[in-house]
């Protein structure tokens, strides 16, 4: 389970902000304004670990192959099929607990 965590923190995340969305929803959010409330702030994060981590892990690599009698070249493409790869499934996970989030019954969770 590659997203767990991420799975852990977007749970957490629509459960602590559960009356900002049935307050929202209230007001005529959609489902869709509610999902992508909650994902901007995760893919900001993903974006900015992605921009650190890409850099890094080239060099590392690069340094690492190197050595090897046989050299391989690591080609941008690679970076950017991991990238989307990541933001794909983040973005999955994310969307999923956020659907979840949005479609319970707002007025029950008002009232309580």
């Amino acid at each position: 389970m590659p997203s767990l965590g991420l799975f852990g923190l977007a749970a957490f995340s629509a459960n602590q902000r559960t009356k900002e969305i049935d307050i929202r929803k209230a007001l005529g959010a959609t489902v869709g304004d509610i999902v992508i409330l909650i994902a901007k702030g995760f893919v900001y994060l993903i974006i900015i670990a992605l921009l650190l981590s890409a850099p890094l892990g080239w060099y590392f690599m690069k340094t690492w192959l190197e050595d090897f009698a046989y050299r391989v070249d690591i080609s941008l493409w690679t970076f950017v099929y991991a990238a989307l790869l990541i933001l794909t499934i983040a973005g999955l996970t994310i969307a999923f607990q956020s659907f979840k989030a949005s479609v319970t019954d707002a007025a029950t969770t008002l009232r309580n």
